[in-house]
């Protein structure tokens, strides 16, 4: 950690003391020119005296007793006899009074710096962003989060009610495996944070997944307490929604999960994941699935055996090559009219009604196989935007170039 921000607040502190104190009051030449004057008149009163004496104006007697008479006059206006607070015995006294603290300073800073634990919340500050950046660069360092959670635990241990810090230490354990660990990091962080859904949500969700998937009392509980906080949380909606649809409730299901898609980015991971959580619970019901319908054709002057594997698939547009849908025809069957929905996609795949935009690709295998290889026949559509999950409109698709 670094000790200038530290220097420079002590140096700070210092400025106005040493401002007092170094400072040369605007009245404290005043005694000295005062003094310097009162020594004038009183030699000028002496040569007074010494030329009525020589005159015979006075005689001894009177001339020492008027001298001693100016004498003291001149001691009772002298500097010396001035308040304390208008003559400085000790010019450098408030100097040394400044080096004292300065020096003082840090220690004290430090020593009360250690004491209330920030070095503590700067050094886990740092730990976190070196996890991100490790992150960022596609590492998993194992060291590296094992000595942010055991500077968490030592904090913690000092200061149990850092609620922010309870939920880091449980989202650790849950990226380190050890669920009930972080079961018992986020009871507390709900215990600690009452009044805060995401607490309570993310509770709810570390005990669902410690039950092997059961909505325990205590998953229930935590799910409706995050609500009533909070309407519109995306993870109690999210666990609300499952309960609803494994009690065969789609439509309670599909309510919770549309509502929860009203906070989320569109092409978040999330978002994908209860778009077809929608579609599965909209089959369910027997609702006719959103999709794109394609009219597929040949094109003149190309040849096919009509034996010929020909397949028809949707992908995300510039996204991964993984089909989204996907339907096997033979060029026998052409030109057709087909349409691609959440029924044809790939096992464990994401739904083609949770992209936003795709692209149609028809291919004529000359091998067989869906790899594309030189020579296949193929079609592709562009770019489609799609609007709740399908296209209204037919598209017209035509396989009219050849792979070389």
């Amino acid at each position: 950690m670094s000790w200038l921000p530290l220097i420079l607040l002590a140096l700070l502190a210092l400025v106005f003391p040493a401002y007092v104190l170094l400072r040369r009051p605007p009245t404290e030449r005043a005694p000295e020119v005062a003094g310097d004057t009162n020594v004038v008149l009183y030699r000028e009163r002496i040569a007074e005296i010494d030329a009525q004496l020589e005159a015979g104006d006075i005689d001894e007697q009177q001339a020492a007793q008027l001298k001693g008479e100016q004498q003291r006059l001149l001691l009772q206006d002298s500097p010396v006899n001035l308040p304390p607070a208008a003559v400085d015995s000790k010019p450098n006294s408030g100097r040394w009074v400044v080096v004292l603290m300065a020096l003082l300073m840090p220690v004290i800073a430090l020593g009360l710096y250690q004491r209330l634990g920030a070095s503590a919340d700067l050094e886990i500050l740092a730990l976190m962003e070196a996890k991100r950046a490790a992150e960022a660069s596609g590492e998993q360092d194992a060291t590296l989060t094992g000595q942010l959670m055991e500077k968490l635990e030592a904090r913690l241990a000092r200061q149990p009610e850092q609620g922010a810090y309870l939920i880091t230490l449980a989202r650790l354990h849950i990226e380190s495996g050890n669920i009930s660990e972080a079961v018992s990091w986020y009871r507390a962080a709900a215990q600690t944070l009452a009044n805060q859904p995401e607490a309570q949500a993310e509770y709810a969700q570390a005990v669902y997944i410690s039950e092997k998937g059961q909505f325990t009392p205590a998953v229930a509980l935590a799910v409706n307490r995050a609500l009533e906080l909070d309407p519109g949380n995306v993870t109690a909606l999210g666990l609300r929604g499952v309960m609803a649809f494994e009690k065969a409730d789609y439509a309670s299901a599909i309510a919770d999960w549309q509502l929860a898609l009203r906070r989320l980015p569109p092409q978040s991971s999330q978002a994908v994941i209860l778009k077809s959580g929608i579609q599965r619970a909209r089959l369910a019901l027997g609702e006719e699935l959103p999709g794109v319908t394609i009219k597929l054709s040949l094109a003149d002057g190309l040849q096919a055996n009509q034996d010929q594997t020909v397949y028809l698939f949707a992908r995300q547009w510039q996204g991964p090559p993984m089909p989204l849908a996907v339907a096997r025809l033979k060029v026998s069957d052409l030109p057709t009219t087909i349409k691609l929905d959440d029924s044809m996609a790939m096992p464990g795949g994401a739904l083609l009604s949770a992209a936003s935009a795709i692209e149609v690709v028809a291919r004529v295998s000359s091998s067989g196989s869906v790899a594309p290889q030189s020579g296949d026949l193929q079609g592709i559509s562009g770019q489609l935007v799609l609007t709740n999950g399908g296209l209204e409109n037919t598209i017209a698709l035509e396989i009219d170039s050849r792979l070389p």
